[in-house]
This record gives C-alpha cells, structure tokens and sequence, in this order.
C-alpha cells in the first residue's frame, strides 16, 4: 500500500526493483550486516517525504545460515515533527530563560529536598559565574546556616502553590558585597519553584542617600534656627536698649527746653526790669 502496488506484484522482485534509489543501496549494506553478523539492526530513513523508523532481524533457516531479513518500517514522520517541534520549544523556552533581564533560579523539589536546577545568565553575572558551580546542590545545604528565611519562603511557595515576594539584604559570598533583593517566589508545577532576584541595591543606597542629606539638612534646618533665635534675642535685648536711650534722650531734650524757656524768661524778665 506504501509503495502502491499489490502483494502479488511486489512478490519476486528485486530489492533494487522495489526501492531504486540511494535509499536503496544504503538499505541493501543494512541487509547484508544483518546477514552476516546473524544481529539485528535499526536505523531511520527517509523516502518521499516521509521519515520511516526501520528494524531488521535476521530469520536463520533450519541449517542456521541467515538467508532471509525480517524488516519492520514505522511511520515516525508525525513523531519526529512532534519531537522537533518539542526540541524547537524548548531550545527557545531555554533562550527565553537565559534572557530573563533578572537574576533567575529554578528549585526542583526530588522527594526529599530542592535542587538548584537552573540559574539564567543575569544570575552568572552577579555572581561572577559562580551560580553554575552550585547547580545540583540542594537547598539546605547552600542556605540552612546563612539563610533559613530562604528556605522558609521557597518550601511556604512549594506548599501553598501560590506566588509572593519579600525583600531581604544577601550577601553574595562570590564577590562578597552586600545587596537588597526583592525576590519573586512562584511555582511551576509540578515540582520546581523559580526565584526572581529584582537588585535594589542601587535604589536602597540612593534612598539611603538621600535619607541621609535630609537628616543633615534638618540638623542644619535645627542649627541655623537656633542661631536666628539667638539673633533675635539679641536685636530684642538691643532694641530695648536702644528704646531705653531714646526715652532718656527725649527726657534730656525736654530738659533742655525746659531750661531754655526758663532761661529765656529770666533774660525777658530782667531786661524789663533794666529798661
């Protein structure tokens, strides 16, 4: 049916008469390896657009000479269109993973303990390569001394099967800085739970900064307030000196205009009596 003709015809006729191609010749070796190693062999081909899984046994007659090959051909072509597309997906899943812009890492639960599976390349960045040397190593031992926190949250993530995210100060032993993460928790099911390590180190420290200048401001804000009030109790103090010397002046200028009225009388006074 293959090949489109009948059973009748295709029996007594010749390998090369059945298949004359370069299928053919590389089929007729297969033939006779299996003839004269007395094993079978399997192989893949391909003939007219479609790709054929093939198995040929050797069928011994009675005095034990291999002069008949049994072949079984399947029709894999749908299979192997499944499998590439598959390899397709994955390679661009794969991709896709690496150029994740965040430092990424998937725990795969094994029945007893997470197992640092992947790690992306924004994770090798940060850690100076190091994420890929600890791949395959589990989770209590990269983290029960230094972090059970991590531990917590990623086995609270596994049971509950439900995303969250915390923020927490890590010291990456490879370069040994300290950074402030935001990490994303989220399960995959069945078995893994991925990290995403947003870096706020950069906004942490800006924010510290900057919290920094307005404490320095407001001691300045304080200080500067203290010598304005220091200054106006002093102009207070002189301007009541000043309203002191003033009242004394105007006192002494009514004084004086009253000594000269006096004055002036006097002199009126005995001018008269000389006249």
């Amino acid at each position: 049916e293959r090949l489109g003709v009948s059973v009748q015809e295709l029996e007594g006729m010749t390998f090369g008469q059945i298949i004359p191609s370069e299928t053919g010749k590389s089929r007729i070796n297969y033939y006779r390896q299996v003839r004269e190693s007395g094993k079978p062999v399997r192989f893949t081909d391909e003939r007219m657009g479609r790709t054929y899984d093939n198995t040929m046994f050797p069928a011994p007659a009675t005095t034990g000479v291999s002069r008949r090959v049994a072949v079984f051909a399947r029709d894999v072509t749908d299979t192997v269109s499944m499998v590439n597309a598959l390899a397709q997906s994955e390679k661009r899943f794969r991709d896709l993973f690496q150029h994740i812009p965040v430092p990424t890492y998937v725990w795969h639960w094994n029945g007893i303990d997470f197992i640092l599976q992947q790690a992306n390349s924004d994770a090798n960045k940060i850690t100076n390569g190091k994420a890929n040397e600890i791949l395959g190593i589990t989770l209590d031992q990269l983290y029960s001394r230094t972090h059970p926190d991590i531990i917590a949250d990623i086995q609270k993530c596994f049971a509950t099967q439900s995303g969250f995210k915390s923020e927490m100060e890590y010291l990456l032993l490879a370069t040994g800085k300290k950074h402030f993460f935001e990490v994303h928790y989220e399960f995959v099911p069945p078995d893994d739970v991925v990290l995403h390590t947003v870096d706020l180190t950069a906004r942490r420290e800006a924010e510290i900064a900057l919290q920094t200048s307005y404490t320095v401001m407001e001691q300045k804000v304080v200080e500067r307030t203290r010598e304005l009030a220091a200054v106006n109790e002093q102009l207070r103090v002189e301007r009541e000196l000043l309203n002191q010397k003033n009242a004394a002046m105007r006192e002494l200028i009514t004084q004086i205009s009253d000594s000269k009225k006096t004055l002036a009388d006097s002199i009126q006074t005995n001018l008269q009596r000389v006249t």
